[in-house]
């Protein structure tokens, strides 16, 4: 019997975001590292959004506010 894990299909993009939002990720990583985790970048992104999805819709309204709205596109 040949059980193969099918590959998961990855999707390879690229995002502008405001230096905070950076700060708040290296923050996050290091709060990991003080537990015995260490997380990258995409993954503290990726444990952000499993955390979204488990939200109510009003918390996910109310969270969504309070992004800074930022222009699409390159400087």
């Amino acid at each position: 019997m040949n059980d193969k894990v099918k590959k998961q299909t990855m999707i390879r993009d690229s995002f502008t975001c405001p230096i905070k939002d950076y700060e708040i990720i290296d923050k996050t990583r290091l709060r990991l590292a003080k537990h015995g985790s260490i997380g990258n970048k995409a993954e503290v992104i990726r444990a952000g959004l499993i955390a979204l999805d488990g939200m109510s819709d009003e918390d996910l309204v109310e969270i969504f506010s309070r992004v800074e709205k930022l222009k699409p596109g390159r400087k």
